[in-house]
């Protein structure tokens, strides 16, 4: 379980984060919940939206992905070359006044 290919190859790394007495339960889960999930809204969901939406369908479902695949892929990239705020913005007391 600890070297199967996967789609996201760091999901076997973030296992051992897991408690060890807990980890076989949570991950199995965990999978098992996601699973049940995506055939749900793959044999419901995707059906109605295409035949309410027609080709739009597919811009509903990418446009939101590839945003948060953008955010999430800069905000890596800022925080390992350093220029990425560790901390949240306060206003200074001048900003307020």
């Amino acid at each position: 379980m600890a070297f199967a290919l996967n789609v996201m190859p760091a999901v076997p790394n973030c296992f051992r984060h897991f408690p060890i007495f807990k980890r076989f339960t949570s991950v199995t889960f965990t999978y098992a919940v996601s699973t049940a999930c995506m055939y749900v809204i793959s044999s419901f969901a995707f059906p109605h939206l295409i035949k309410t939406f027609r080709n739009w369908e597919v811009l509903i479902i990418m446009i939101p992905t590839s945003i948060g695949f953008g955010i999430f892929h800069f905000e890596k990239l800022e925080q390992e070359s350093g220029n990425y705020p560790t901390k949240s913005f306060a206003p200074s007391p001048v900003m307020s006044a």
